[in-house]
């Protein structure tokens, strides 16, 4: 326990300074600020990912920097701060599962987690295979993450409509990859 409320003093110590700190020292302050939010952010992955990623740790908390502008000061920094990371590693969970009940239902088809180019490749194949209508229901489900009431509500289309198409999606795509 006392652990933690001493790092949770250091990173409002640590922010303070950064928002108070003159323009030339800034960065200096900045630093401070990422290697104890770091430290915060991988604990936070572990405990809901059970996962040790650095990179995603260092987005997180790049999300949170480049968002301190947005912090009122209405709750502590560590608050706020650890919401913002929480939020971050829940969408990283949310997609996933997502993906890995694609590539459960699909043998063969993998979407990468990146924005490389193998995964925008992966994407046009997809789109030229499937009808735009069942590409829209695919980039809902997906690559948002969304389950069929949720894509039926944002298509407002009906849940068994979303439902039949994601079938047929999933029958390309088999045929497609499964080979």
């Amino acid at each position: 326990m006392g652990g933690t409320v001493l790092r949770k003093d250091l990173e409002n110590l640590a922010y303070h300074n950064w928002y108070d700190a003159p323009a030339t020292t800034k960065e200096e302050c900045s630093q401070t600020l990422r290697e104890l939010l770091l430290g915060h952010a991988q604990a936070v992955m572990f405990s809901i990912l059970r996962k040790n990623d650095e990179a995603l740790a260092n987005e997180a908390v790049n999300h949170v920097m480049l968002n301190l502008d947005s912090f009122k000061g209405e709750a502590q920094f560590t608050s706020w701060a650890h919401r913002v990371l929480m939020s971050v590693m829940y969408d990283q969970r949310r997609l996933d599962r997502k993906r890995k009940e694609v590539s459960m239902d699909v043998p063969g088809f993998d979407l990468p987690s990146d924005d490389s180019i193998e995964s925008r490749d992966l994407l046009m194949t997809v789109k030229k295979l499937l009808t735009p209508e069942d590409y829209t229901v695919f980039q809902h489900i997906v690559i948002l993450g969304e389950n069929h009431d949720e894509a039926s509500s944002e298509l407002r289309i009906p849940k068994s409509t979303i439902t039949r198409m994601w079938a047929r999606i999933k029958g390309t795509l088999q045929h497609e990859f499964a080979q």
